[in-house]
């Protein structure tokens, strides 16, 4: 077996040197195989490596445990959260999607009349309309009644402050709707929770609202709020505030 040796002293090849090259001997002979060019061999780079140490007693065990639970349960409370976002974002959509299917099947039935068009308007103004009255007047144009219901827990003047909000929303988009314009008065009776004089709990009038169709036409409603609304309608006669005991529900 023919063997190749540099000059000098290369026998051993666990670290010494070699005398004439001055490098390792294994680097020597590299060298030699290279053709005189020194290219030492890049060691490869270690891969990273987790290191996973066992519990050394009881406690370490019971540490470990532990941790690896929270990690299990914060897993299972992020999947959770993520199939209630998912079911919930579900249920909207097709709720939101049936409504406005109804509504639009609504408007096609209410469209076949004047009365049906403002009908559709004022069911779409007042989420708890109990009654919606068109009629047409005798010298020209029609009347709206609306009668729509609080709810609980009003104080008188919450109540107040509740009924003219919703009636300066209404009146200032009614004083812009086309399909309202032939609307020459509107009369509103919203409902609330009482005691009558013989403590009987009942469902009454707390007001009786009228307002003209000339009072809505004048009205600058940019700069006119609801505090404003009320103090007209009682001005001018337009609300009558009816003596009511609330209920507490």
């Amino acid at each position: 077996m023919f063997r190749l040796r540099l000059p000098g002293d290369a026998k051993d090849r666990r670290g010494r040197r070699c005398a004439a090259s001055k490098l390792p001997c294994h680097l020597s002979e590299e060298l030699f195989l290279r053709g005189g060019i020194f290219q030492p061999k890049t060691p490869p780079m270690s891969e990273s490596k987790t290191q996973t140490f066992a519990p050394r007693n009881a406690r370490e065990r019971r540490e470990m445990q532990i941790k690896q639970g929270c990690k299990r349960g914060c897993l299972g409370c992020s999947g959770l959260i993520v199939v209630y976002l998912c079911g919930a974002f579900i249920w909207a959509y097709f709720t939101t999607s049936s409504d406005q299917k109804a509504r639009e099947e609504r408007r096609q039935e209410l469209s076949g009349s004047y009365e049906g068009k403002v009908q559709f308007i004022i069911e779409g103004s007042f989420s708890t309309l109990e009654l919606c009255e068109v009629s047409a007047q005798v010298d020209g144009g029609y009347a709206v009644h609306v009668k729509w219901g609080l709810g609980d827990n009003w104080s008188n003047e919450s109540a107040r402050k509740k009924v003219f909000m919703q009636l300066h929303t209404f009146l200032s988009g009614a004083s812009k709707k086309e399909d309202l314009s032939q609307v020459v008065r509107y009369w509103f009776d919203p409902q609330i929770k009482g005691v009558d004089k013989f403590g009987a709990k009942s469902v009454v009038s707390a007001a009786k609202i009228i307002i003209p169709r000339e009072t809505i036409n004048k009205i600058q409603w940019d700069d006119f709020d609801w505090r404003m609304l009320m103090d007209l309608c009682e001005s001018e006669g337009m609300v009558t505030w009816r003596p009511v005991i609330l209920s507490d529900g």
